[in-house]
């Protein structure tokens, strides 16, 4: 049998190999493992040696207060627009004239009304998923939202998107004057 360890101790060692400790952390944090147990055994690693446990109880600590973003490629893109000055929002519900919950756009930029969609493979493909995007699509349409989609291939292009986003803003900001 092999070896066996606890979650805390393997984001160590992913650290360590120079491996992507962030996703791994947000994976477990989603999953509901608290983060005082993973504080409380990230400390008891911690010394002068080893740096592993520092950094990522610094990990830790920005995700402390804030909520998660539902996947890795939201979060990526969250990022990847802000470095081009596009500040968004996480997750914002969107709800019809009733309170009826329409829609959660994975960004927004909430004055505006421009939603991004981070689209994937598994679950915007099929004849069910195109469907079901274009109602939503429709609906939030209707409530003044613009929406622009983001896929992983997207990421290549980002300068295409940035464009699509700010050619949405100017025309929800036209629309409001």
């Amino acid at each position: 049998m092999g070896t066996v360890t606890i979650q805390p101790v393997t984001l160590i060692h992913l650290e360590a190999d120079g491996l992507n400790v962030g996703k791994a952390l947000d994976s477990a944090l989603r999953q509901g493992k608290s983060p005082l147990w993973f504080r409380q055994h990230l400390q008891r690693w911690k010394s002068d040696c080893v740096v592993g446990p520092t950094i990522v109880l610094g990990l830790l600590d920005e995700r402390m207060g804030k909520r998660l973003p539902r996947s890795w490629f939201q979060r990526l893109a969250k990022q990847m627009l802000a470095s081009e000055g596009i500040r968004l929002v996480d997750e914002w519900p969107v709800h019809d004239a009733r309170g009826v919950l329409l829609a959660e756009l994975d960004l927004a930029d909430v004055e505006t009304k421009v939603g991004v969609e981070c689209q994937s493979i598994n679950y915007h493909t099929t004849p069910a998923d195109i469907a079901r995007d274009i109602r939503r699509k429709r609906m939030l349409r209707r409530l003044g939202w613009e929406i622009v989609e983001l896929w992983w291939t997207d990421l290549n292009r980002m300068e295409d998107v940035v464009d699509d986003f700010r050619r949405a803003l100017e025309r929800q900001r036209r629309l409001k004057s």
